[in-house]
């Protein structure tokens, strides 16, 4: 059931995956009516290797505008190509 704690559990898996990869990560996850989101909040881990090659691939897909950003975290707002539906309950 999509209300599951191990459902829960599964979906934060693939997000956190995302944090290693491209934005098609990110549209793949859009596929998912739980995981529905016009930001995504990217923090600046560096030593981690947390997030650069996602902040790397939001910088350059059009689809995604910096709104936000500090030594800490970017944030990225989301926006529809003109052919998508809008979403459904943000």
């Amino acid at each position: 059931a999509a209300g599951t704690f191990s459902s829960f559990i599964e979906r934060q898996r693939h997000v956190n995956d995302c944090a290693r990869a491209n934005t098609s990560c990110l549209d793949a996850l859009r596929t998912d009516e739980t995981l529905q989101f016009t930001h995504v909040y990217a923090p600046i881990e560096a030593h981690h290797g947390c997030c650069t090659p996602l902040i790397d691939a939001l910088r350059r897909d059009a689809r995604f505008a910096l709104v936000y950003e500090n030594v800490a975290a970017q944030i990225y707002e989301w926006s529809a190509p003109a052919s998508s539906p809008p979403l459904a309950n943000p």
